[in-house]
């Protein structure tokens, strides 16, 4: 059984733990489809009795799933047209949330409508590929647990095979004071050191090295600090062409045009082509998490 539950609604989480609790879920509710307290009361226990226990139990519960379960109800029920008029609302109220999500708030479907594609599946690093130090890598709550010797997390996943070229990537991280770690895109695997391939957008609010969160490592380096440490924050990768474009939560803190011909040390492979993400491990000193890690192209 799970310790707690979340319900992701316009991108606020909201922690109802151990038991679901209808009054905290209410007063996100749409109000427009609330005609009087019977249907407040009706749609509630439906949504707890019919919805959250089949989640509590499974661990999952698809719209489509519900979707169905709603039409068989539906279909199947002697109530009263009244207690029905509630179901409908407590599946417009579904509709509306989006999807349920588990531990720290990992999503737990797929793809979403708006076509984003989830790259880590919160239980395990299924689909993620790690090589020296591979024990800096963990799954703690939900979330990718980053700490420990220079290590480097890749995606090696069936999306795409694994190749992004135009795409967006967002994933909600939290770094604990003194943290250090990247994001790397456009890269591939290797088994050891600093990946060689592709562009690295930086994750650090506090420790030593200057160059902040957002920042396009050694590119389009940032001062400021547009996160901080404890919690969470959304970093956000925009490829298109060859433009990059790095936000913090919503906030545009690079917007970067590579030219024809680069500048680049010698030997560097530093520029825009094509290739997987990985996540970094910097140091046993920093920790970091990452979590509802998607991507859309």
């Amino acid at each position: 059984m799970l310790k707690s539950t979340y319900c992701i609604i316009e991108n606020q989480n909201v922690s109802i733990a151990d038991s679901f609790s209808i009054d905290l879920l209410w007063q996100f509710l749409p109000k427009s489809k609330v005609k009087n307290t019977l249907d407040i009361t009706f749609t509630c226990t439906f949504l707890k009795n019919a919805f959250i226990s089949q989640l509590l139990n499974s661990q999952t519960c698809s719209k489509q799933q519900f979707n169905d379960q709603f039409f068989h109800t539906l279909h199947s029920s002697d109530e009263s047209p009244l207690y029905m008029k509630s179901i409908l609302l407590g599946f417009l109220a579904i509709l509306t949330f989006g999807s349920m999500t588990i531990g720290y708030g990992q999503n737990l479907e797929a793809t979403d409508d708006t076509g984003w594609t989830l790259l880590f599946n919160g239980e395990n690093l299924d689909g993620w590929k790690v090589g020296d130090n591979a024990d800096s890598f963990s799954v703690e709550n939900g979330a990718i647990k980053v700490n420990g010797p220079v290590a480097h997390l890749f995606y090696m996943g069936e999306i795409s095979n694994h190749s992004f070229e135009n795409f967006e990537f967002k994933a909600s991280v939290m770094t604990k004071p003194g943290a250090n770690s990247g994001i790397y895109f456009h890269t591939k695997y290797q088994e050891a050191g600093w990946p060689e391939q592709g562009y690295e957008v930086q994750v650090n609010n506090s420790q030593e090295d200057w160059k902040r969160t957002g920042s396009l490592y050694g590119i389009v380096d940032i001062k400021e600090n547009y996160a901080h440490d404890n919690e969470w924050y959304t970093e956000h990768i925009k490829v298109e062409g060859n433009r990059v474009i790095i936000k913090i939560n919503d906030t545009v803190v690079v917007d970067y045009t590579e030219p024809e011909n680069p500048i680049r040390n010698e030997g560097s492979k530093r520029i825009l082509s094509q290739g997987t993400f990985a996540l970094q491990a910097h140091d046993p000193g920093s920790t970091v998490f990452y979590k509802d890690i998607m991507v859309k192209f």
